[in-house]
């Protein structure tokens, strides 16, 4: 169909000569395919004297229910009464939690996905070992890691973009590879 454009003309154009277009053939076809079906209106119905109004029918919904509320939210840890609720939590817990989570999507990515998200980590575990974090990146981490032992996909989504949000220069690194993590995981768990 794409012959039924071109012009006759010269045949020995070069390599990077453009293509010369008929575009008065190529309207004509595109005419004869268009419709405006959708471009037309149609006249509202006219209300006579005889008829009456219509009446509008309000639908009783049931009322709204919350939706379903994570674990984590529903009862948060009971701190005892030495520990503060911003404590930095250890790095060896959230390390076993995002290697679990790794380990579980390892099979449904590409190796190059599943490599990069392994260098990224290792940026993490590297900047947090040199104290390179600033505390409430690493309080905001232990939330999303706690999200993501959870299973709470949406509170882990938000908690990320969060992160990347208020602490960019920090984060920006690896921050990615927890990203791809929970969108990876939660595709995983549904």
């Amino acid at each position: 169909m794409a012959e039924e454009f071109v012009k006759p003309g010269n045949q020995s154009m070069g390599w990077n000569d453009p293509p010369v277009f008929s575009y008065g053939k190529q309207n004509q076809i595109n005419a004869r395919l268009r419709r405006n079906h959708l471009t037309r209106r149609v006249a509202p119905p006219q209300i006579t004297g005889d008829m009456p109004a219509p009446c509008i029918m309000v639908a009783t919904l049931p009322p709204p229910t919350a939706p379903p509320v994570c674990s984590s939210i529903a009862s948060p840890p009971v701190a005892s009464p030495g520990q503060s609720e911003s404590r930095e939590p250890e790095f060896d817990d959230l390390w076993e939690v995002l290697t679990k989570l790794q380990m579980k999507c390892e099979g449904s990515v590409a190796a190059r996905v599943t490599g990069d998200i392994t260098r990224k980590l290792e940026l993490l575990k590297s900047q947090w070992k040199n104290d390179k974090l600033s505390p409430a990146v690493k309080v905001r981490m232990g939330k999303l890691c706690n999200a993501l032992q959870s299973e709470c996909w949406g509170e882990a989504t938000e908690l990320q973009v969060s992160l990347t949000v208020d602490y960019m220069g920090e984060v920006s690194t690896w921050v990615i590879a927890l990203r791809k993590l929970t969108s990876l995981a939660s595709c995983n768990s549904e």
